[in-house]
């Protein structure tokens, strides 16, 4: 028999059963078999539910390789890995704030904010946190020591430490942080755990 003769134009499983229907009367062995009812009809059923089950997987396998059609924000992400595009993460709320230091000792010639200076505040019963990405030096102004227009951001520091054991493109590490911010994001590289010497890691 030539099974390259079935004609299925639909995935549909009413379809294909017809379809696989409609090949075995046209063979002469079942030119006159009654299908409904037999058991030869049971065996249709499966290779009807067979093939539209391995259509339905295949399609959605199709789907997830393409951007326009992908489910899966897995599958989205891996695409669009390729096109240089690295995805959004969560984002820390932002606010802009202005800083007065009263009568710091010595009266310096200036001040500087360090990075990552905590602050906190609390809103209807609800504590948040806070910290400044960047660094911020002034001079006094008429003896006053204010921070103008100070950006900070919602959040915690976090730290966390990677030994490389096989070096290449082939290895990865995971951040164990699901709800990191990618912005505030630094990387820095040193020859071994207790090295001083450290090296900036940018994103390309």
């Amino acid at each position: 028999m030539a099974l390259n003769q079935i004609n299925i134009t639909s995935l549909d499983f009413d379809d294909i059963k017809n379809s696989l229907i409609e090949y075995l009367k046209s063979q002469q062995e079942f030119s006159d078999y009654e299908f409904e009812g037999s058991a030869l009809s049971n065996l249709i059923d499966i290779l009807a539910y067979n093939t539209n089950q391995n259509a339905y997987i295949a399609n959605m396998l199709l789907n997830e390789k393409f951007l326009d059609s992908a489910v899966k924000r897995s599958s989205i992400t891996s695409i669009a890995k390729h096109l240089g595009y690295t995805p959004r993460s969560s984002m820390g709320a932002v606010a802009h704030v202005k800083l007065e230091v009263i009568n710091p000792e010595g009266n310096p010639l200036f001040l500087t904010l360090p990075k990552n200076t905590p602050f906190t505040t609390t809103i209807s019963g609800n504590q948040y946190s806070f910290f400044n990405p960047e660094p911020i030096t002034i001079e006094p102004k008429n003896g006053r020591y204010i921070f103008e227009d100070v950006l900070i951001k919602e959040g915690t520091i976090r730290n966390h430490q990677f030994v490389v054991v096989n070096p290449g493109t082939e290895e990865k590490y995971e951040i164990p942080f699901s709800d990191i911010d990618i912005s505030t994001l630094t990387v820095w590289i040193q020859p071994n755990p207790n090295s001083q010497e450290q090296d900036y890691y940018a994103r390309a």
